[in-house]
């Protein structure tokens, strides 16, 4: 394939694909929108059991990291 034939795909690929990039965008906007008018605000409270999950997650990756940098 060409250089001219790869840049004439680029900017077709890049036609095709903005209006739909912009329409998700919008989408996902007014979702975000939605959500912090029903909390007030943009933080939305998670269940014990969700954070209970992050926390023991975040301990895990936090200890990986550790023996990978310490060598044990």
């Amino acid at each position: 394939m060409s250089m001219d034939e790869l840049w004439s795909f680029y900017e077709l690929v890049g036609s095709v694909l903005a209006p739909k990039i912009s329409a998700e965008k919008a989408r996902l906007d007014e979702r975000l929108r939605r959500l912090e008018e029903l909390t007030g605000s943009g933080y939305l409270p998670l269940c014990s059991r969700t954070r209970t999950r992050i926390i023991k997650a975040s301990l895990e990756i936090a200890g990986c990291l550790f023996r990978a940098t310490h060598g044990r």
